[in-house]
């Protein structure tokens, strides 16, 4: 929800919330399963914010690169 605000403000903490459940390690064993959606939530807040896109990779370093083209080419999808 806090992704889809598009207020820079709330995208930017977002990105730091997300940051921060990412290096949790008590989150480790249940966040795989989830990478995709959340990948997706820090894509919507790295454009809210203004920040680049290319910091998608360091957060989600597991998805493969179609992946994260999915994610890019559905936020770009959504601008039209």
């Amino acid at each position: 929800m806090m992704a889809k605000s598009g207020v820079k403000e709330i995208a930017e903490q977002t990105l730091r919330e997300l940051d921060a459940a990412r290096h949790n390690l008590e989150y480790r064993s249940n966040w795989e399963p989830f990478l995709f959606s959340l990948a997706e939530s820090y894509a919507k807040s790295l454009k809210a914010a203004g920040q680049p896109m290319g910091k998608l990779n360091v957060f989600a370093p597991e998805l493969a690169n179609d992946e994260i083209g999915r994610i890019v080419a559905r936020l770009k999808k959504d601008e039209r």
